[in-house]
C-alpha cells in the first residue's frame, strides 16, 4: 500500500468535507432521540455569507442608501427579491451535509439536505430578506468608485461627475461609468451645470 497516496487521499476527503460544512455555516441544529429537533438560521452568519457573495449596504449619505452587488470591478444595483433568488439558488444546490452531535453519550449524524434548507428558508422569507435584516450587510471599507489622486480630483452630481487636473476640468457622463461599473440607476448630489469661471470652479473644489 502507498501510505503517502492514502494520506493524501484522506487529506483530500477531509479538505472536502472542511469546505461542504462552510457552506452550511448559516443554520444550526438541535436533535432530540437521534432525531432532528429544530433547525434555525443565525442570523449573524446569514448576513456575513450574503456578504461573501458580494452583496452590501451602500450608503449614499445618513438617510439613503442602497442594496448592491459586487463582483470584482463590476457593481450592480440589486433588491431583497434578487438577494433571495440568489440564495435560494445557492441553498438548492448544496450538497447534504452530515452533522455530528451526541445523546446519552452517544454520536449521532444528522443527515441535512437541500430540501430541508429549501423549506427553512422559503417559511422565512419575509424575516431572512426583509429590509431591518438587509440593512445589516454593512461593509467595513467605504466602496470608491474613483479615488481623489495626486493632482486628480473627482465630484459627482445627479447627471454626471466631473474630472478635475490642473490642465483641465472635464464633465464626464454616467453611461462612461456604467459601462465600468454596472447597473447604477441614480447617484447622490445636485444636478451639475458648466461653470463660465474655471478658476472659481477650481477654488470651490478645493485644489
Amino acid at each position: 500500500m502507498n501510505i503517502s497516496l492514502t494520506k493524501r487521499t484522506k487529506d483530500e476527503a477531509k479538505a472536502r468535507e472542511e469546505a461542504i460544512r462552510k457552506k452550511h455555516d448559516f443554520y444550526r441544529i438541535t436533535t432530540k432521540n437521534g432525531k432532528l429537533e429544530k433547525l434555525f438560521i443565525t442570523k449573524v452568519k446569514f448576513i456575513d455569507m450574503l456578504k461573501d457573495m458580494g452583496f452590501s449596504r451602500y450608503d449614499i449619505d445618513e438617510e439613503t442608501h442602497k442594496l448592491i452587488r459586487l463582483q470584482g470591478r463590476r457593481l450592480e444595483e440589486v433588491n431583497s427579491t434578487t438577494i433571495a433568488d440568489h440564495f435560494c439558488k445557492y441553498v438548492d444546490e448544496l450538497e447534504e451535509y452530515g452533522h455530528k452531535a451526541y445523546e446519552d453519550g452517544l454520536e449521532i449524524e444528522i443527515i441535512i439536505d437541500s430540501e430541508i434548507l429549501k423549506e427553512k428558508v422559503y417559511n422565512s422569507l419575509e424575516t431572512l430578506f426583509g429590509t431591518v435584516l438587509l440593512k445589516r450587510m454593512r461593509i467595513d471599507d467605504q466602496i470608491v468608485f474613483c479615488r481623489d489622486l495626486k493632482g486628480i480630483k473627482y465630484i459627482f452630481y445627479q447627471n454626471g461627475f466631473v474630472e478635475i487636473t490642473a490642465d483641465s476640468t472635464e464633465f464626464k457622463e454616467y453611461d462612461q461609468f456604467r459601462a465600468m461599473y454596472g447597473k447604477i440607476r441614480s447617484f447622490p448630489g445636485h444636478t451639475f451645470r458648466q461653470m463660465i469661471n474655471r478658476a472659481t470652479f477650481i477654488h470651490f473644489a478645493g485644489m
